[in-house]
């Protein structure tokens, strides 16, 4: 979260990049974990999440699942930073299982 925060931060600096807009998701959970010709993958359900919240974001918003949310360092990042709570764009219901998810934006 602090690594994309950061990156819109630091893409809002220049003219060449002020119009690039990130897009993305974060959720925490188990993974599975292999190793494939020196390469690490990733696979399973919450690896899956990931990839649905970074579809579904807004550019220039960053959306999070609510498990990730409730951690209490995150939760002072986003204080830390003014967050601002956006809606979560309404495909989203149907694509989270019931739970929760926070837009957030700097802007």
């Amino acid at each position: 979260v602090e690594a994309g925060w950061k990156l819109a931060t630091l893409l809002e600096q220049t003219t060449e990049t002020k119009a690039l807009e990130i897009q993305w998701g974060a959720h925490v959970g188990p993974t599975l974990v292999a190793t494939d010709q020196q390469a690490i993958r990733y696979f399973g359900r919450e690896v899956q999440r990931v990839r649905k919240l970074s579809r579904l974001s807004e550019p220039g918003a960053m959306l999070i699942s609510r498990d990730l949310a409730i951690d209490p360092q995150i939760g002072e990042l986003l204080r830390e930073r003014n967050a601002r709570v956006l809606p979560p764009p309404k495909e989203s219901a149907q694509t989270e299982e019931g739970s929760q998810l926070l837009a957030l934006s700097q802007r």
